[in-house]
């Protein structure tokens, strides 16, 4: 279990993108505002205060998110890594899957099962299920 140095929650954060262009970081915009928004919000939405350089990050380059049940290699381990109270910072809910049923599948895993508490960088949100009702599979 990885807990910062204080034994409190990790943090964890999640990064996907479809493409991959060699000579390029298909990631680093999405690192970049998860990064700020640890640094700039996350104490105030989360009432935590975790070091951007203790980080676990899992990233999924060049693949698609959930589907059909499957996770990307990185996503499961994130899933498997999170311990309760852990904080998982993501960019949006696209990055988990573009699929209702997956996108809940994970979610439900990290909030409900795992006992995460999962935000969103792009709009500070803390997700939940709640959030997928209005997604069309």
């Amino acid at each position: 279990m990885e807990r910062d140095h204080s034994g409190g929650p990790a943090l964890r954060v999640y990064l996907r993108s479809a493409t991959e262009r060699p000579g390029a970081d298909p990631l680093g915009a999405q690192r970049d505002a998860c990064e700020g928004f640890v640094r700039t919000a996350l104490e105030t939405r989360a009432g935590v205060v975790l070091s951007w350089d203790g980080r676990r990050e899992y990233g999924d380059a060049g693949t698609v998110g959930a589907r059909g049940g499957t996770q990307p290699p990185a996503l499961a381990q994130l899933v498997a890594d999170t311990q309760p109270g852990d904080v998982v910072v993501i960019q949006d809910l696209t990055r988990i899957s573009r699929s209702w049923p997956d996108a809940s599948a994970t979610l439900r895993a990290l909030v409900g099962t795992r006992g995460a508490r999962v935000y969103l960088a792009a709009t500070g949100q803390e997700a939940s299920t709640d959030m997928l009702e209005g997604w069309v599979s």
